[in-house]
C-alpha cells in the first residue's frame, strides 16, 4: 500500500513538474517622454537563449509610469506596431494571443503619451514582459485575453 501511494506521489509530482513550463522574462526602465502625442519603445529579449521550436504558452506585460498622464502602452511582436499586437489596459496585460509563436522572440512595448504638448518632468515608464513557454508540443495562436487594472 505504501509503496502504491508512493509511486502515485512520484507519477503525480512529474506530471506537475512537466505542466510547469518554462518562462523568461524582462524588467526595464523606459527613456524619457518630453512630449506628448510621441512615443517610446522598450525592446524585451529572452536574458538567455531559449532552445529552437520553443513555444509560447503565455504572455504577461506589467507597467508603471513615474508620473499622471493619459499612456497609452501596446504590447507587439514587431516595432512601430507591426506583427500581433495587444493593448495593455490599465497596469498590465495577460494573454495567450501570442500562443505557438517562437518563445525566443523579442516583444515591444510601445507607450504614448496622448494629448499635445511638453512634459515636464518627463514621464518614464517602468516595464517588465514574462513569456511562459513549452520545449514540446505545437501550440496554436490563440485568440483569448484577459486585462486586469
Amino acid at each position: 500500500m505504501a509503496t502504491a501511494l508512493a509511486l502515485m506521489l512520484a507519477v503525480f509530482s512529474s506530471a506537475a513538474a512537466a505542466g510547469a513550463g518554462l518562462v523568461w522574462t524582462l524588467e526595464a526602465n523606459s527613456p524619457g517622454l518630453n512630449q506628448k502625442g510621441l512615443s517610446t519603445t522598450q525592446v524585451f529579449r529572452s536574458p538567455s537563449p531559449v532552445p529552437a521550436g520553443a513555444a509560447i504558452l503565455s504572455v504577461r506585460a506589467q507597467r508603471q509610469a513615474s508620473r499622471p498622464g493619459h499612456l497609452v502602452t501596446t504590447l507587439c511582436t514587431a516595432p512601430g506596431g507591426g506583427g500581433r499586437c495587444v493593448v495593455v489596459q490599465g497596469s498590465h496585460v495577460s494573454t495567450k494571443v501570442f500562443n505557438g509563436m517562437p518563445a525566443g522572440q523579442p516583444f515591444y512595448l510601445m507607450h504614448t503619451v496622448m494629448g499635445e504638448g511638453p512634459l515636464v518632468p518627463p514621464m518614464f515608464v517602468r516595464a517588465s514582459v514574462t513569456v511562459w513557454y513549452a520545449l514540446t508540443g505545437a501550440m496554436q495562436p490563440g485568440a483569448e485575453t484577459s486585462a486586469v487594472e
